[in-house]
């Protein structure tokens, strides 16, 4: 049995943009992709936070902080065979006036922490995938999110780029969400048919590489 957790915000959390509420279980796209993978090799775990960021404490919205949720997570569902990790929406609000290159360097202490943690002689350490957030939606007059702004859809458009060349460094694999998925009408959080989309893309990615 594959064990991987989804490590993200109100992405992974499953926040539905028509109405901030949250999205059945098998409307989320970490329990679409269990469902696609099946229960008998695979257990995903859902690790989604609204409001989580890579590295930042939010002085509006406390215990935000990536680094300490990691921190549990990984003493709480180890031993695992592959986190994906999917944040930086939040990096990139205004009040945390950070660059697309801050918000990595926050992925890659996430990384730090995945890869030092202590391991067992039975336990190895888990396949990191870097998973590059969906695009903030150009209308923010829509979005209900008064701290994301047209500088925050910026930057998040440079982390691609910069994510892949992490990942490439660091051994890692990578995904862009914005490939297959876009935001609903909140300009922030996956449609429906978005989550979908994700769930295929990422099962393919998991499948491949345990094939190896």
């Amino acid at each position: 049995m594959k064990e991987i957790m989804c490590f993200g915000d109100s992405n992974t959390y499953g926040v539905n943009p028509n109405n901030e509420k949250r999205w059945g279980y098998e409307e989320r796209w970490p329990m679409k992709l269990q469902k696609l993978l099946g229960c008998k090799n695979y257990h995903i775990i859902e690790e989604g936070y609204n409001g989580r960021t890579t590295c930042f404490e939010d002085p509006f919205d406390p215990l935000r902080d990536g680094k300490i949720g990691m921190k549990m997570a990984l003493n709480s569902h180890h031993p695992l065979d592959m986190i994906l990790i999917m944040l930086g929406t939040n990096d990139a609000k205004c009040h945390f006036a950070t660059t697309a290159k801050g918000i990595v360097r926050g992925y890659e202490l996430l990384m730090d922490m995945v890869k030092t943690i202590e391991y067992s002689n039975d336990f190895t350490m888990p396949q990191i995938v870097l998973i590059s957030p969906i695009h903030i939606g150009h209308d923010l007059t829509k979005c209900p999110f008064a701290n994301f702004t047209e500088t925050s859809r910026t930057k998040i458009l440079q982390l691609p780029k910069l994510l892949k060349e992490l990942a490439d460094n660091r051994d890692a694999l990578f995904f862009d969400a914005s490939l297959v998925a876009q935001p609903g009408i909140d300009q922030v959080h996956l449609d429906l048919q978005s989550g979908e989309a994700l769930a295929i893309a990422l099962g393919d990615i998991i499948t491949q590489y345990f094939k190896k």
